[in-house]
């Protein structure tokens, strides 16, 4: 009779766990050892029982996973897959180490319910007993909560790293610092910085030069860009990237990249340039005022994982912030940014100080900081709930309304209806109400 293929609880596949169809006859020869359709291509390289394999055998195997590994190392798309080979290797890598030859009388747990007497026809998990060692496995303590982006290991120290910028290059000054007493203009002198900037998805496969002619719009000039080349004011990884002229005339390639070196994951460009601030207008002192939260407020609000402790700071920050002067380091802007100036103004460590809200650069007005991170959440949420009421005032440019009933009739049919306005007789101001689009 011929042998055909068949649905068993102990033909599943070693890499997925997903039900495969094999024959009896077959089964002896696999050695317990199955695999999909959808890995069929690991069936040399990737198996659970390792024992029943020589040291010549494994290493064999570990070739092949790296080589496989290797094929799909860029992209994130093959995360997974990436981290399934990965955790393999290692295993096999392990067995290496120990110095283990073949051993037949080892005795493996079963893949799905983890115990050493099951037969392997348990069914996996389309099976309840793969569902009672799920249930058994969950009343194991769990992992600690993953940190918050700002708590992760590269936030830290890429925070270390700005901090040192600022400190080495002075960056962080008060305002009365490079500004001129006449004019009120503050022009920090020009220095040396370097930018950093890791490769994007987009940009994997494409060549060094192209990325920098499209995404930095201060290097699309193909001139400019064959002399930074040609000075090494880019690298990638740490590698200064010369021109083909620098290349040829000497330069070795283990020292230097080419501008068609293609950008791969995980990659960083560095720019060494020379950095100018735009000028801002700003007084010679900003206006700060703190004001520490109640203890009252911090006990109705905070939730309870953030309780107080003796070493927080609880103080809120009220500055205000003049026009033309973005709230934090964003584009041209770094020294001439509010929380830079009033950090060095309050005596403040650089990069402590948190804004609550933001405002536009050509927006004047009350700007809300603090250096808690428990108090900025607390009032950002206030803030989210419309707890706290913001009022823009505007000038007008033109003929204003010289009463209620002309401001009537400039605003009927064309205010939402979510919006409302009232006339103040006392001052020539309109309140306006209205959502800002």
């Amino acid at each position: 009779k011929k042998c055909c293929d068949a649905f068993s609880g102990d033909g599943v596949c070693t890499v997925c766990r997903e039900l495969s169809l094999v024959c009896e006859e077959c089964k002896s020869s696999l050695r317990g050892e199955y695999h999909c359709a959808d890995h069929m291509h690991l069936k040399n390289c990737y198996f659970t029982n390792l024992s029943m394999f020589s040291q010549e055998e494994l290493q064999s195997q570990l070739e092949e996973l790296q080589e496989i590994i290797q094929e799909i190392a860029v992209g994130k798309r093959f995360k997974q897959k990436r981290q399934t080979l990965k955790k393999q290797s290692d295993r096999i890598l392990e067995r290496l180490s120990s110095g283990k030859d073949i051993d037949i009388k080892e005795s493996l747990p079963c893949r799905s319910c983890s115990e050493t007497s099951c037969n392997g026809e348990c069914w996996g998990v389309h099976g309840l007993k793969r569902k009672n060692a799920l249930e058994k496995a969950q009343q194991k303590p769990k992992k600690s909560a993953r940190l918050s982006a700002n708590q992760r290991a590269s936030k830290v120290l890429q925070k270390e790293k700005e901090i040192d910028e600022i400190v080495r290059l002075k960056l962080s000054e008060p305002p009365h610092v490079h500004r001129n007493n006449i004019t009120s203009i503050r022009c920090p002198p020009p220095c040396i910085r370097i930018l950093t900037s890791s490769v994007k998805g987009k940009w994997c496969g494409r060549t060094i030069k192209s990325v920098l002619q499209t995404e930095f719009h201060d290097l699309s000039d193909s001139h400019r860009l064959e002399e930074i080349f040609m000075r090494s004011l880019i690298k990638i990884n740490g590698i200064p990237v010369n021109s083909d002229l620098a290349l040829r005339r000497g330069t070795e390639m283990n020292k230097a990249h080419s501008p068609d070196t293609l950008l791969k994951n995980m990659d960083t460009i560095s720019r060494i340039l020379h950095w100018h601030e735009p000028p801002v207008i700003v007084p010679d002192k900003i206006e700060v005022k703190c004001i520490k939260l109640p203890k009252i407020v911090c006990d109705k609000l905070l939730s309870p994982s953030d309780k107080q402790d003796e070493n927080d700071d609880y103080n809120i920050y009220y500055c205000d912030k003049p026009s033309t002067v973005p709230v934090h380091p964003a584009g041209p802007y770094y020294q001439n940014s509010l929380l830079l100036m009033v950090e060095a103004q309050q005596d403040l460590s650089p990069r402590s100080l948190l804004p609550c809200h933001r405002l536009d650069r050509c927006t004047s007005g009350l700007t809300i900081c603090c250096t808690n991170p428990k108090v900025a959440r607390l009032l950002q949420v206030q803030m989210d709930i419309k707890a706290v009421k913001k009022m823009y005032l505007a000038r007008v440019k033109g003929k204003f309304p010289a009463c209620s009933s002309e401001c009537n009739k400039v605003f009927e049919n064309n205010l939402p209806q979510e919006a409302c306005w009232s006339w103040c007789d006392s001052n020539t101001c309109v309140v306006m109400d209205a959502p800002i689009d």
